[in-house]
């Protein structure tokens, strides 16, 4: 059975994570990464991960359920 996962994290060191996390259900990345050009937001981007930044609880106290 996939699980929904959603990950919080940034920054390079994190990809090898995000990529073991593929193969059982990772759904969302919450993320401070705001550089389009950085290395981990281009592995989400080719890897088709959904990404949301934020850079404070309120961040993401505002984040709806689809």
């Amino acid at each position: 059975m996939k699980q929904n996962i959603v990950f919080f994290g940034s920054g390079e060191y994190t990809i090898p994570v995000v990529e073991k996390l593929l193969d059982h259900g990772l759904g969302l990345v919450i993320t401070t990464e705001k550089n389009p050009k950085s290395p981990f937001l281009k592995f989400c981007r080719k890897n088709n991960i959904q990404t949301h930044t934020a850079s404070s609880s309120f961040d993401l106290s505002n984040l709806k359920s689809e």
